[in-house]
């Protein structure tokens, strides 16, 4: 998925471009490099780079189908080997368009827009 808007509140929306902040999912891997804009309850010394930004091999999903048209399909994402990320979240439309929402242990939670990619 190539992610184009963020919502850092659930309000504000913010266009961060296309192509350089993705979600990867393959049957035996999970690449996040997205920006993060929130509040933080930890601190990150020694770095200025606070985005959202892993890879894991061990990962969970559930896939949730629509019971009625018009519904997106839901993937839930659990990686098993990130102590900071509760789940993933990924709404995908019948029209390509995917929504992200990302529920982290020690960050609010941060929502994304976005197309599916091949």
């Amino acid at each position: 998925m190539v992610v184009m808007d963020m919502f850092p509140n659930a309000r504000d929306l913010y266009r961060i471009g296309e192509g350089n902040y993705t979600i990867q999912v393959t049957p035996d891997s999970l690449i996040v490099s997205l920006p993060y804009f929130g509040r933080s309850y930890t601190s990150l010394y020694g770095t200025t780079d606070i985005g959202i930004k892993f890879s894991s091999s061990k990962y969970t999903y559930q896939v949730s189908r629509p019971s009625k048209r018009n519904r997106p399909y839901e993937i839930q994402i659990k990686p098993l080997d990130r102590n900071d990320i509760n789940r993933i979240t990924v709404s995908v439309f019948d029209n390509g368009n995917a929504t992200v929402y990302i529920s982290s242990v020690n960050r609010n939670p941060i929502s994304y827009q976005g197309t599916l990619a091949p």
